[in-house]
């Protein structure tokens, strides 16, 4: 794994060269794409019919997910009745 995300966390992976092209692993030909999902991703950039690749492996790691259970607070009052003569 080159990189571990936390939950809800993107990351812009940007391949740009002046006068390239591009072509990452979903088909895209923009020279960034922006990562919001686990996975191995890739670009192939090509100069005038030179070609550079890269790849990158992202994980998540997901929040945890807990309860403390039902809470009470009990709260004991006194009351006291003054009564003015």
């Amino acid at each position: 794994m080159d990189t571990v995300l936390c939950d809800a966390q993107t990351m812009l992976l940007d391949a740009a060269n002046n006068n390239a092209s591009y072509l990452w692993h979903n088909g895209s030909t923009q020279p960034q794409f922006v990562v919001n999902l686990p996975g191995t991703f890739y670009v192939a950039v090509n100069i005038n019919g030179c070609y550079a690749f890269d790849t990158i492996a992202i994980a998540y790691n997901y929040k945890p997910v807990f309860s403390w259970g039902l809470t009470s607070l009990f709260v004991t009052a006194t009351v006291y009745c003054l009564i003015l003569v």
